[in-house]
């Protein structure tokens, strides 16, 4: 059976287009005045029946080489869960585009270059992670999924549901791995 394994890469230094986001949900979207920090991450979903193997082998290759992260630029993680480790809650934003070009480039690439076994399957997609002012809950979910989706000229700006789909699930906290 196929099990995911996630990468999660974030920027060092200080994302401009993440804070030209929040700048802008809270200038220009509904509700946004509640939205109190958003961070931008890629995050790389590998579907695989190798187990501790194959994450030996993709820990290798992201660290040897610059396919996914560069390390003068990114941090990153590697987890079985991205929902879980971060340092403050909150809500993500997983934003993947309905024709995932950037996921079979990479698991072509790394098929035929890298010559990986036991992979099935690679996805892209940015997370966003989202951080709210007195909204907790189902509230909270539903306050995330609006300031994201972009359904009207004044509200959402993270995923346009026409060619893109969206999930938002709670950031789960917990000081290991803390992102």
């Amino acid at each position: 059976m196929s099990e995911p394994l996630f990468l999660l890469v974030r920027l060092r230094v200080p994302d401009v287009t993440a804070l030209t986001a929040e700048e802008t949900i809270r200038k220009r979207v509904g509700g946004g005045e509640r939205l109190s920090g958003l961070d931008r991450l890629d995050l790389w979903e590998f579907r695989h029946r190798e187990g501790a193997a194959f994450r030996e082998r993709l820990e290798s290759l992201v660290r040897d080489s610059n396919l996914f992260v560069n390390p003068n630029k990114h941090a990153y993680r590697i987890t079985g869960d991205y929902r879980r480790g971060w340092k403050k809650g909150g809500y993500l934003v997983l934003v993947r585009g309905r024709e995932d070009l950037e996921g079979k480039v990479a698991e072509e690439t790394l098929a035929r270059r890298y010559a990986i076994e036991g992979l099935e399957a690679v996805r892209y997609g940015v997370l966003w992670r989202m951080t709210l002012a007195g909204a907790a809950g189902e509230e909270g979910r539903a306050l995330a999924e609006s300031l994201a989706v972009t359904r009207s000229p004044e509200g959402g700006l993270l995923a346009n549901p026409h060619i893109q789909t969206c999930e938002v699930e709670p950031a789960l906290e917990s000081e290991e791995g803390a992102a």
